[in-house]
Formats: C-alpha cells, structure tokens, sequence
C-alpha cells in the first residue's frame, strides 16, 4: 500500500492519497476501514462494521 500526504496548495488543506492495489484491507463491499486522528483526537474513526464516518462531525459541531 502507498500512502501520500501533502499539502494541496489549491484546496490549502491536508490531502490524503491511498493506493490501495496491493493492500489487504479491502471489505468484500468495497470500502476501507479508516482511521484518522490529529495529534491525539480521533476524527473519523471507520474501523467497526458499523462505525458512522460522520460520527465525531455530528457531536463536535
């Protein structure tokens, strides 16, 4: 698996770029389970079969 990070001077955001063609983490649905923290603090957490991408936007706000 290949995994990029950079920042995008168009968007002046963290962009974030998987290539996926060798890895093994592929669901038979075809997502990946995802896991993204800064510093300490989880900010989407899609790891669990039924984990909610939103969840941490939805009680941050």
């Amino acid at each position: 698996m290949l995994v990029f990070v950079y920042l995008n001077p168009d968007s002046g955001a963290v962009q974030v770029s998987v290539d996926l063609e060798t890895a093994e983490i592929v669901r038979p649905d075809g997502t990946v389970p995802l896991r993204v923290a800064v510093q300490d603090t989880v900010l989407l957490d899609g790891t669990q079969p039924d984990a909610t991408a939103s969840r941490h936007a939805e009680t941050a706000g």
